[in-house]
């Protein structure tokens, strides 16, 4: 055989039959790595299966590790050795019951590469199994003209049989890990932030039924964590893990990506890509189709085209649009404002950039009812989301922002439930369209599909504070106050400085006759982040546990802070109720009627308003927000 590889005798022979490489009982076919012994299919993986056909068709040649690097990742890839032809040399190992101490098959040289030391014989044959699949089709065709009674009898049964559902194809759960950014600038950290991001935007959009992608949130909790793929895998149950490096040098990028399968730690592909920073979405493209390829999930037509349409950006804008993305999960007033004044500058640097203006309907909706009144946020919002759509119909973030809009401020319910809908089919792993539709059902008195809705937004990211914090809203609105404290608390146990679930521990302690325990968890919430709501629900708090004049101090405060800044006439209402003045509480409720005020969303069903509800002008304000029955 000389040094002849199998590559080359299979170009020679490309016009016969296939080559198929036998060493001591086992077959390999070289070009679709599958693996037999004694005609029975061995499992090995992609990457595995072609380092072995490499080092088999090369008997007895020492391959260096940079060279087998270089034959099957390619040149430009950077693959870590440990998780790459380490893990590739042990599941070759495996599969044929080799030991690496008296090697039959390969063996190690220390520090340089690897040879393969058993004899190869290359057979110009199909492999065994296929030998068998037709020696057993002939005789099927004898037994057929033999048994041709039998097989009309069984017809109609093995029609049955066709006809039946196929069994479903197992699920893979995947987890992408932080990108680390190697471009040596500590201060553009939210350019490998965005890039991971978009990679679980990707990802989140192929087939539900087989692939499940865990969200942002929980992802990111393993930024630089000291942590083994075994223990991110079990944390997260996971299948696989993805994680990857970038580098930026001016306009150009690199990517490098490698998957492990967490079962046995095994790395399964690598590659990298490079290209200029307007082809990022191209770039993040075929990175997602070659994950859900490796994965082994098919992509269907409409998938495959959708991967193909790439937009090419303009450099300024594709940054701004990052940055603003980066301030805007703050979830803070500050960084909402921050995010609009980039995502504009995205904007005018290509005003095509339909992913700039879903930010923007983002960052507005946050503002509404913090820094701007509803009239002017959610005009602006209604706005961006639209013209989001118009350069992007398959944008979720641009629907669900749409879907904000239509609940919080046009009280258009079927509307809302539509664009929740319809972001959820084009993205059924979107944490914010399943955590924000299951807020609505639940304002709207649908609790157990709240409840549903939320929880599908938790299995897809188990580490959210946000969304933890949002599984007890459906509970505290049925009044189910004991469930509602044990999630708000074991969202505190993840992190104790998130200042929303402080201030759902204080509306449940309220409900539970507690005020003092109110106070001190609204007081919590204020020292972390200050707000004009969180002032309000102080007051009332103290109301509550009768102390007057300090509600009243909180309430002329918030008259101070009215004149810079907008505040909710529906949370004065709150404390004007709490303060026992119901007509007071009642005109300001209709001023919350005519401004659109967001809090009027959950009118139905707030227990803190259980008081007012048999009021006539209540009513009427109930029956003029529409709600669906």
């Amino acid at each position: 055989m000389g040094n002849e590889t199998a590559e080359t005798r299979h170009g020679r022979d490309a016009g016969s039959s296939p080559i198929v490489l036998r060493f001591g009982t086992f077959e390999l076919d070289p070009r679709s790595g599958e693996l037999f012994r004694a005609g029975v299919r061995v499992k090995l993986q992609h990457q595995p299966a072609r380092v072995l056909a490499l080092l088999a068709g090369r008997p007895g040649q020492l391959l260096t590790r940079e060279e087998i690097q270089e034959q099957v990742w390619g040149s430009e890839a950077r693959v870590d050795a440990e998780h790459g032809l380490n893990f590739c040399i042990r599941q070759i190992r495996a599969a044929l019951n080799d030991d690496a101490q008296a090697p039959r098959f390969v063996e190690t040289v220390p520090r340089i590469g690897y040879r393969f030391v058993a004899p190869v014989e290359q057979i110009a044959r199909e492999p065994a199994d296929r030998i068998a699949a037709r020696r057993g089709r002939r005789r099927g065709w004898l037994a057929a003209g033999v048994a041709g009674l039998a097989a009309v009898l069984a017809l109609s049964y093995l029609g049955w049989l066709q006809l039946r559902e196929a069994p479903p194809e197992d699920r893979v759960l995947l987890a992408v890990l932080p990108f680390e950014d190697l471009s040596g600038d500590a201060d553009q950290e939210y350019f490998s932030d965005g890039l991971t991001e978009e990679m679980i935007t990707q990802l989140g959009r192929f087939r539900p039924e087989r692939l499940g992608v865990i969200a942002r949130t929980s992802a990111m909790q393993y930024r630089r964590a000291d942590k083994t793929v075994e223990q991110i895998g079990r944390e997260l149950g996971v299948d696989y893990i993805m994680e990857g490096s970038v580098r930026r040098a001016g306009d150009r990028v690199r990517i490098s990506v490698q998957l492990i399968q967490v079962s046995d730690q095994s790395h399964v592909w690598a590659d990298s890509y490079e290209g200029d920073v307007g082809d990022m979405l191209a770039l993040q493209a075929r990175v997602a189709r070659d994950v859900v390829e490796e994965i082994g999930v098919k992509l269907t037509p409409e998938e495959g085209a959708r991967l193909a349409e790439s937009h090419t950006l303009d450099h300024d804008a594709y940054w701004a649009c990052l940055q603003g993305r980066y301030f805007l999960r703050r979830l803070t007033a500050e960084g909402a404002i921050r995010a609009v004044g980039l995502f504009e500058e995205a904007i005018a640097h290509d005003p095509e950039y339909g992913a700039a203006h879903a930010g923007l309907a983002m960052a507005y909706y946050v503002l509404s009812n913090m820094r701007l009144d509803p009239d002017t946020a959610m005009t602006r919002a209604r706005a961006a989301a639209l013209r989001a759509l118009e350069l992007d119909d398959g944008s979720a973030e641009a629907h669900v922002a749409l879907a904000l809009v239509r609940a919080f401020y046009d009280w258009d319910w079927r509307g809302a439930e539509r664009e929740f809908q319809r972001a959820i089919a084009l993205q059924p792993s979107s944490t914010e369209a399943h955590g924000w539709y299951g807020t609505l059902l639940s304002l709207l008195g649908r609790y157990d599909e709240g409840v549903r809705e939320i929880k599908q937004a938790l299995a897809l990211d188990p580490l959210s504070l946000d969304v933890n914090a949002r599984l007890a809203l459906p509970f505290y609105l049925e009044g189910r106050y004991q469930l509602a404290l044990e999630q708000t608390r074991r969202t505190l146990e993840l992190d104790s400085t998130f200042y929303l679930s402080h201030t759902g521990l204080g509306a449940i302690y309220e409900e539970l006759g507690d005020p003092g325990a109110a106070v001190r968890e609204y007081e919590q919430a204020r020292r972390i982040y200050d707000s004009p709501e969180i002032v309000a629900f102080l007051a009332r708090a103290h109301a509550k546990a009768g102390d007057r004049a300090r509600a009243l101090a909180l309430l002329a405060e918030l008259e101070a802070i009215a004149v810079d800044r907008y505040v909710s006439p529906y949370d004065l209402a709150l404390v004007h109720e709490a303060l026992g003045d119901p007509d007071r509480a009642l005109r300001l409720l209709e001023r919350a009627y005519e401004t659109r005020a967001e809090g009027m969303v959950g009118l139905m069903v707030d227990p803190r308003l259980a008081a007012l509800r048999s009021d006539p002008r209540f009513q009427e304000l109930v029956r003029r927000m529409g709600f669906p029955s």
